[in-house]
């Protein structure tokens, strides 16, 4: 039986994140767009704190290498959080599993600016997708009114301490903590 296609997925229509569907390849925000400040906790839906979280950390299967780091402990200290589960690395269009990537010339904030690069291990630059990921997952900070967010540590896109995507939601006022 063949597949019909829908009008939602032709050029044009809203992307998949605005119909609630997987987001990977769908076009990232403007800069302008991205550079809004994220709303704060006062916006945030029901009164509960919203929480951006690595969905590898909360069991999906979107680590390079096709794995997860689920942290069920995790999952108890954010207890009456919304979670908001990312993977930038997803969101910037990569598949799963990928080619592991690194940063080269620098730290997220150095990609954000342009001094630095993002390399897989066969020497193609994937800094685009990095920073559409990055900017993907600012956009999902503001739209959830997210003013936190526990990304996996060692990452290119997450680690706090100099991940692009971290780099890019600090910049926009969340609270970026590293989780192993």
């Amino acid at each position: 039986m063949g597949e019909t296609s829908r009008d939602e997925d032709k050029p044009g229509s809203p992307p998949a994140c605005d119909r609630g569907e997987q987001v990977a390849g769908h076009a990232a925000p403007s800069r302008s767009e991205s550079s809004q400040a994220v709303p704060s906790g006062r916006e945030a839906r029901n009164g509960r704190p919203t929480v951006l979280v690595s969905a590898c950390l909360l069991g999906v299967t979107c680590r390079h290498d096709g794995t997860s780091r689920e942290r069920p402990e995790l999952l108890a200290r954010l207890n009456g959080s919304r979670l908001v589960p990312v993977c930038p690395e997803q969101l910037g269009g990569l598949p799963t599993p990928r080619i592991p990537c690194r940063i080269e010339g620098g730290t997220g904030t150095d990609v954000l600016a342009g001094r630095a690069r993002v390399v897989d291990e066969k020497g193609l630059d994937r800094t685009e997708n990095f920073l559409r990921g990055a900017e993907e997952s600012v956009k999902l900070a503001r739209k959830f009114g997210a003013t936190k967010a526990l990304l996996k540590s060692r990452s290119p896109s997450c680690d706090a301490q100099g991940g692009v995507a971290a780099a890019a939601l600090r910049t926009q006022g969340l609270d970026v903590e590293g989780v192993d």
